[in-house]
């Protein structure tokens, strides 16, 4: 187990090229020992016979017993007359040997062999006859057979059989074949007029054309109709050719042939030269150095160069060599190298994919996906660069201007000790620090802050940048989680004027608080946790008690009291205010209505978010509960902050429009802290505005602002809005505002928020007893 560890280790440390070319080579040898790609050869040679060949010898003819002469002499098999006719025609013409690729196996009548056996004493031993094995594929059984004895005595004998491969294909010939006690040459050696050799069996070329062996019908010499100097002087091999009688054999890259046209090329390949066989162990090392090569990091062109040719040596070679007689087997190479070159440049796209995906397009710069990978990121500390202008910077900046920028920027960061510097979207800019270096990182910071204060020239162009710096350190987080922290850093540092602000780990208690709260939001509501606080309003005219501010609070069972600032500003950002707000208009409106149903004139305010003006579905929600609980709409009054007046759109515009429509009153919230102006103020579709406690508390000590707050309500008044002054904590600031013409006081004087129950108290006709 432990060597098996080690060598999984091993393995796993080797270069991914590596690792490929074993893989390659395990396969290559396999093909090669266990001939699985025997298939695939068969189709690769007939592509190579297809355009390499070349015509035949010409020094064998073949007389074929086919069609045409099974049709003029007779049905076969023939008489032994006609046979002695074909020895006698075909030594006449002058043929230098005669091989019958047909076993005279039994007698015929005493005449006919006498015939025969005459006709082969007269050719004086230039006559040869065959052996043969035969093959019962059923039985698996073999039978051994020889010509008839009175002929055998009078040739010389050769061997016919062909042993096949595995897919049933004759691509090799037994150089000769025990045949009872005597070694008989195979019948190619004897038509190539070679002496036989001790070795097992050689390859078949089939590079010569088979159709440019000379052929002729055995009908053709036997009746006379041949030209004597076609045969004169060459080596004739009588076979069966008629599809009637023959038994074709399959041959590599040929198809299904009569078996003596396989016996001739077997001659042909002898007659080239000795066959030379360097079998398959050779290619593949060839291609194995040419993978190596390929798999380098060497110039990309010659290494491409090299695969290309390894291909097209490995499809060339062979037929070329065959016309040597060498022999050369390249399927186990070829697969080698296809699947070789087809893991690696699968690898490589995969890893240039990964490098584009993990780089800035525009500066090249290693991206924020880079720096998650960074194999010591969980180990060191991160500080990220915030450049808070760069929008504005390149927005008008050409492309290469901007990746000039970049450049600048990192260059920068790197002479402050920026090792290696990673690029974020709109100007983020991150690197690593050893842990141990962050003890003095405050001083590195400060010196490039001071760096950046100097102009980045573009050409005749200069930009001044704006740069916070965050820093975390290792404390056990993913490199993302670390990368959020630092940023909140930097624009902690930025908002406190500061040049860099290390993360507080507080942050990540207060943000799994925010998410807690988030996830007990709904419960709460359900289990009354969360409830509706009203604050009564004022008005000054009458000083009686004409309504209240909805409010909503949480009284958690473990926290207690939650401050509303902080669920709902996590409400907001998270797409839960929506449940909210509705838990808070229905409680307002219910209460409303109650309270209007026993007689009393009664308005209702509520706050509503921003984000819930950018459609009208609050309109809807809005009007459904005005309809279930009968509350006239301009007793509800929906309160927006000024800078969401001011920075209100055309659909949130239409969604405050549509809410007059139905009758229900527009409120102005904070007054003051914005910067509307007249003109704005009177396109903003409201009935009141609401000043802001920041004014309003100090009418009685400063009068700057007691004159901005009677300018305010003059220019209300003018519009037809009402006024609603609140944060009125004493009686003084009171008795100001009602003389300088405030129409609604809100405030801890007349009341603070409250239960309905509570409220309901308060609301009497003798409204001395409310400001004491």
């Amino acid at each position: 187990m432990e060597r098996a560890r080690k060598l999984r280790e091993l393995w796993a440390g080797l270069d991914p090229r590596r690792r490929m070319l074993i893989w390659a080579l395990a396969i290559g040898l396999f093909a090669g020992w266990s001939e699985i790609g025997a298939p695939l050869d068969s189709g690769l040679w007939s592509l190579r016979n297809r355009y390499f060949n070349r015509p035949a010898s010409g020094q064998i003819v073949v007389v074929a017993v086919d069609d045409k002469s099974i049709a003029e002499i007779g049905q076969w098999p023939w008489p032994r007359t006609v046979h002695a006719k074909l020895v006698d025609r075909l030594r006449a013409a002058g043929a230098d040997h005669i091989y019958f690729d047909i076993t005279f196996r039994n007698k015929s009548t005493r005449a006919e062999d006498d015939a025969f056996a005459a006709a082969l004493d007269r050719a004086r031993g230039k006559v040869s006859l065959v052996t043969f094995r035969s093959l019962d594929s059923v039985a698996r059984t073999s039978t051994e057979i020889m010509p008839y004895d009175e002929f055998a005595q009078r040739v010389e004998l050769a061997d016919a059989f062909l042993p096949l491969n595995a897919m049933n294909q004759a691509d090799r010939v037994a150089t000769f074949r025990w045949v009872g006690a005597q070694p008989r040459p195979a019948l190619s050696f004897a038509l190539a007029n070679k002496p036989p050799v001790l070795a097992t069996s050689y390859p078949i070329s089939y590079v010569p054309d088979i159709a440019s062996i000379p052929s002729v019908s055995a009908a053709d010499v036997v009746n006379g109709r041949i030209d004597p100097k076609m045969l004169a002087g060459k080596r004739i091999v009588v076979g069966m050719t008629s599809s009637m009688i023959s038994d074709p054999i399959r041959a590599p890259g040929v198809g299904a042939v009569p078996s003596v046209f396989v016996h001739v090329l077997g001659a042909e390949t002898l007659m080239v030269g000795v066959p030379r066989e360097l079998g398959w162990l050779i290619p593949l090392f060839i291609v194995a150095l040419i993978l190596t090569y390929a798999f380098s990091d060497g110039p990309r062109m010659p290494r491409h160069a090299a695969v290309a040719g390894g291909f097209l040596i490995l499809m060339i070679a062979p037929p070329l060599l065959q016309f040597r007689s060498i022999f050369l087997g390249t399927m186990p190479a070829l697969l080698m190298l296809t699947i070789g070159c087809a893991r690696y440049y699968w690898w490589r796209f995969r890893r240039q994919s990964d490098e584009r995906s993990r780089s800035n397009a525009v500066s090249g710069l290693p991206n924020l996906t880079a720096l998650r990978h960074e194999g010591d990121a969980n180990d060191s500390g991160l500080i990220v660069a915030r450049i808070r202008n760069f929008s504005e910077a390149t927005t008008s900046l050409p492309v290469d201007d901007e990746e000039h920028l970049v450049r600048q920027i990192a260059s920068r960061l790197e002479i402050g000790g920026a090792s290696r510097v990673f690029q974020g979207d709109e100007g983020v800019f991150a690197w690593l620090v050893p842990p141990q270096d962050l003890g003095g990182i405050g001083g590195q910071l400060e010196a490039l802050h001071a760096l950046f204060r100097s102009a980045l020239n573009l050409g005749s162009r200069s930009v001044d940048l704006a740069i916070s710096f965050g820093v975390v350190a290792a404390d056990g987080r993913a490199v993302p989680n670390r990368l959020s922290s630092a940023l909140l850093a930097a624009d902690e540092a930025s908002a406190d004027g500061s040049k860099w602000k290390a993360f507080d780990p507080a942050h990540l208690v207060d943000a799994e608080w925010r998410l807690s709260l988030l996830g007990q939001l709904d419960s709460a509501i359900g289990r009354g946790d969360i409830w509706v606080a009203y604050q009564p309003k004022l008005d000054m005219r009458t000083n009686s008690i004409i309504g209240a501010e909805a409010l909503v609070r949480w009284s958690h069972p473990e926290k207690g009291v939650i401050a509303p600032d902080e669920f709902i500003r996590a409400a907001e950002q998270h797409g839960r205010i929506d449940r909210l707000t509705d838990f808070v208009l229905e409680s307002a409106i219910r209460s409303a209505a109650g309270v209007n149903a026993i007689g009393m004139s009664f308005s209702v305010a509520v706050n509503i978010s921003t984000t819930l003006l950018d459609d009208q579905r609050i309109v809807a929600t809005v009007q459904l509960l005005l309809n279930r609980y009968k509350l006239r709409p301009d007793l509800l009054t929906l309160e927006v902050t000024e800078s969401t007046a001011l920075q209100t759109g055309a659909e949130s515009m239409r969604t405050l429009e549509a809410l007059r429509d139905i009758g229900v009153q527009i409120s102005v919230d904070d007054y003051g802290t914005g910067h509307s102006t007249l003109e704005y103020l009177r396109a903003i579709p409201s009935d009141e505005i609401k000043i802001d406690r920041g004014f309003v508390a100090n009418v009685a000590h400063y009068s700057n602002d007691r004159l901005l707050v009677e300018s305010t309500i003059k220019l209300a008044h003018s519009l037809g809005r009402k006024v609603v002054a609140e944060g009125i904590e004493d009686e003084a600031t009171r008795v100001i505002l009602m003389s300088l013409g405030c129409d609604v006081a809100q405030g801890y004087l007349i009341g603070k928020p409250m239960k309905l129950v509570q409220l309901m108290q308060l609301c009497t006709p003798d409204a001395a007893s409310l400001t004491s």
